[in-house]
């Protein structure tokens, strides 16, 4: 990101453990020198408080168990950049009543707003030797894309978010140019937010409820992107959602799908 530029980061609370989480309390902070926060996600305005512009404090509600199905917690925050850094961090910590404790961090390079960077031209297409096994994270190359879908809150309730992990991967051991990915909405569910990695995308929305959620020019071999996917449904159901994935040298779709439960609330 470049000096002057606002981006959404995404900080999301799991509980892995057994028991329900409590109290919970979450710190949010930037250097001040470098970064900047202007502003959370509106459905979180009343959990959370600004000591600075360079500190969040997020109180979340209460985590049920991993075997209770509501075990996440997601804020967005708007983060904007001050001045230039080779890796301005942003830093978590989460805290718990019942003595659980855990911390992140991430970076991102600042620069200047008057330096354009040149483009990376990708090479020619043809046969690229591929990363040995293991080192891009998906194992051998396998000569085609692929596609994975998760959700993180089964059952959901109708009228609350359901969230999706959407991940994409080049198994090819050739560059692959103008790769799209699609998701499949069912009856009554709407799109209510889309983001790669910590940034929000705008989607497209095609015929029979297909909405295209980007198209990469370029995709080298063995890279990974991942996407969340925040959809709304209004009636409760077994819902079928469908994601796919194809490109100019692989048009036959790969899919993945997920079928997560939508409760009446007090069901």
């Amino acid at each position: 990101m470049s000096v002057g530029e606002t981006r959404r980061a995404l900080i999301t609370l799991r509980n892995a453990s057994q028991v329900r989480l409590s109290g919970l309390s979450v710190e949010v902070t930037v250097d001040g020198s470098t970064l900047e926060f202007t502003g959370v996600d509106v459905n979180s305005r009343p959990s959370t408080r600004a000591d600075s512009n360079a500190r969040i404090i997020w109180t979340p509600a209460d985590m049920l168990s991993g075997q209770g199905g509501d075990v996440i917690r997601q804020l967005w925050v708007n983060v904007r950049a001050r001045s230039p850094s080779p890796s301005a961090t942003i830093s978590v910590r989460a805290t718990a009543a019942e003595g659980v404790t855990a911390q992140a961090a991430a970076q991102t390079q600042v620069l200047a707003a008057d330096i354009i960077t040149p483009p990376v031209l990708p090479p020619e297409q043809g046969q690229v030797t591929p990363p040995p096994a293991g080192q891009s994270g998906i194992g051998q190359l396998t000569g085609q894309l692929r596609i994975s879908i998760n959700h993180f809150n089964d059952p959901t309730v109708v009228g609350r978010e359901i969230r999706y992990g959407v991940r994409i991967a080049n198994q090819s051991n050739t560059a692959n140019r103008g790769v799209k990915v699609e998701l499949l909405r069912p009856d009554g569910a709407r799109l209510a937010n889309v983001s790669r990695e910590v940034t929000e995308i705008s989607p497209v929305y095609l015929a029979d409820r297909t909405v295209r959620l980007q198209t990469i020019e370029y995709m080298r071999p063995g890279e990974e992107i991942y996407y969340i996917v925040v959809l709304i449904t209004d009636i409760p159901q077994q819902m079928k959602v469908s994601a796919r994935v194809y490109s100019n040298e692989l048009p036959s779709p790969v899919e993945a799908t997920e079928t997560p439960t939508v409760i009446n609330s007090g069901s």
